[in-house]
């Protein structure tokens, strides 16, 4: 599972249930969104594997084969942080901070992707 598809599990778990705060669902779900993030940072351990190819993460993370076009690479960017922008969990600060964890993750790869297709010439 990767990191959009957790988000994706927390936001729906607070979806479903009424008292957020206290709901065991979001807890769990929450509590595994950050051991993945921790983990993701530090040692891209066995639950992450981490790629051979730099890009390929970046790829990964958008949720687009490697080697899309930069105007597939886009739409997928602009849909991942329309749906997780840190605006829309304003009256969360725990929901808030973890999607604009996300929307730098997602905005880190989109730029490194652009950057590498404009050396290579591709538009």
């Amino acid at each position: 599972m990767n990191l959009l598809q957790r988000f994706d599990r927390l936001i729906q778990s607070y979806v479903r249930a009424p008292d957020v705060g206290h709901s065991a669902e979001f807890r769990a779900a929450w509590d595994e969104l950050e051991r993945f993030i921790e983990e993701d940072e530090s040692t891209h351990g066995a639950a992450t594997p981490r790629p051979a190819d730099p890009f390929e993460r970046d790829f990964a993370v958008l949720g687009v084969p490697v080697g899309s076009s930069l105007e597939s690479v886009r739409k997928a960017y602009r849909r991942e942080v329309s749906q997780y922008h840190p605006d829309l969990f304003t009256n969360d600060p725990e929901k808030e901070r973890a999607a604009a964890e996300l929307t730098r993750r997602l905005t880190a790869s989109f730029e490194r992707i652009r950057s590498h297709y404009r050396e290579q010439g591709r538009r």
